[in-house]
């Protein structure tokens, strides 16, 4: 399971319109070493969407809202309110939870940093990121906003898109020769993407000796201070030794 403290509710639209933002979206939060919640994580028939969406909320102390496609982009369309929804329980969650849920944070998501002005003056005043619809935009405010406000994985933007192409490259030749066709890759359902993208980043830090601490289990915390801590310690019995010998022939080092 998951924990509080590396959850990140993930509260976008999920068409395949925004597939190109919702993938590296996902990428980047499992990179950095923290567990992505999405609302179809979990198919129960029997569980109301919003009551799913309110448990998720509960379990995630982040969250990613990407108000970016509210407005309405055709004649009698209506506006799109399911993100601006979920943003309000978020904040409610945090100002009426209690002290448990006071330490939430949220990131919110334009097209255009003044965008949401139109539809949610209320947000005046806000820290609101654009990605101007573009791939490596999302990564970059994403990366950011975990590193800073998450302690996730300190890397850099430009790594996570080199290793964001080549899971795509991968994974697209294997569904290839397991005879999908182009359009089933691209409209792949999102749950199965994500566990293909866990499954991947498992082999690429195995491979490199990176232990993620609970990535099997569906919650990749990395270990980093981990490796430090025992980095220095082999540094400091490495050191007791050489001054023990040092001891031994009549001189210390260091001395």
């Amino acid at each position: 399971m998951a924990t509080y403290d590396r959850s990140v509710f993930i509260n976008c639209p999920f068409d395949a319109d925004y597939h190109p933002l919702f993938r590296p979206l996902i990428f980047t939060t499992l990179y950095l070493g923290l567990q992505p919640r999405i609302a179809f994580e979990r198919s129960d028939g029997g569980e109301l969407r919003l009551s799913k969406i309110h448990r998720l909320i509960r379990e995630s102390r982040f969250g990613i809202h990407d108000l970016s496609r509210c407005r309405a982009e055709r004649k009698g369309e209506y506006f799109r309110l399911n993100m601006p929804l979920e943003l309000g329980i978020d904040c409610g969650c945090k100002w009426y939870g209690g002290r448990r849920f006071s330490r939430k944070r949220f990131l919110v998501l334009e097209k255009r940093r003044w965008g949401y002005q139109k539809a949610l003056s209320d947000l005046a005043g806000a820290d609101i990121k654009s990605h101007g619809n573009q791939p490596w935009k999302m990564i970059e405010a994403v990366r950011n906003w975990l590193v800073q406000e998450a302690q996730g994985r300190t890397r850099p933007a430009s790594e996570i898109r080199t290793k964001f192409l080549a899971f795509r490259a991968a994974h697209s030749e294997r569904l290839e020769r397991d005879g999908y066709t182009k359009r089933e890759i691209e409209l792949l359902p999102l749950n199965e993407l994500k566990l293909a993208m866990v499954s991947w980043l498992r082999a690429e830090w195995s491979a490199k000796q990176v232990r993620p601490g609970g990535l099997a289990a569906g919650n990749p915390v990395t270990r980093h201070s981990a490796f430090v801590t025992a980095a220095r310690r082999g540094r400091r019995i490495r050191s007791r030794a050489g001054r023990s010998r040092g001891a031994r022939r009549g001189t210390c080092r260091g001395c």
